[in-house]
């Protein structure tokens, strides 16, 4: 079966099961740790997929990675995925559950790239304009810093990127002036 497709199922699933028992937006938390964890820790990636590390082990591991905070309805889950052998799947599965949150609650996450990280009231009305472009959805902004991009911002919101980098800029007149 195709990684993201079970991904997205196991997330679903647990989406459904938390917002019944009206744990999601707890659960939101705990996996957004989860997923910056599993991004930061190659071992972590790498303990979950070891067929010969205790079950115990890996359970203990995915609870310590959520913050190691209790959540029964995210112990319980966990218990599932190391039973079903599908624990080096958790990195994924939480990232999907976590933009199914969003999606059910009309957000749109997104991501800004500056130099230097924006004020606070530029951030604030950079996404109040992004709200009244996009109607009935709300917006939510990572800020991230990239020197790299020498001047300018890249934004990322959903599917549409904005690179109005100074760096993109430089790319663009210096494939033009190739080209001739």
């Amino acid at each position: 079966m195709n990684k993201s497709l079970l991904s997205r199922r196991y997330a679903l699933a647990l989406f459904e099961y938390a917002d019944e028992k009206k744990e999601d937006k707890s659960l939101l938390q705990l996996l957004n740790v989860l997923v910056e964890n599993w991004k930061e820790q190659p071992l972590l990636r790498n303990a979950m997929a070891d067929p010969l590390l205790p079950d115990k082990t890996k359970y203990l591991l995915l609870q310590l990675a959520c913050g190691d905070k209790e959540n029964p309805v995210l112990n319980r889950f966990f218990s599932l995925l190391i039973h079903k052998r599908r624990g080096a799947f958790a990195g994924r599965i939480a990232k999907a559950y976590v933009a199914i949150w969003y999606k059910k609650h009309n957000i749109l996450q997104g991501e800004l790239i500056t130099v230097k990280e924006p004020t606070p009231h530029l951030a604030e009305s950079l996404i109040q304009l992004l709200e009244k472009i996009i109607p009935g959805k709300k917006v939510r902004l990572k800020m991230k810093e990239d020197e790299s991009i020498v001047g300018g911002f890249i934004l990322q919101l959903d599917s549409l990127r904005i690179d109005a980098s100074i760096a993109a800029e430089l790319r663009y007149l210096k494939n033009n002036l190739l080209k001739e």
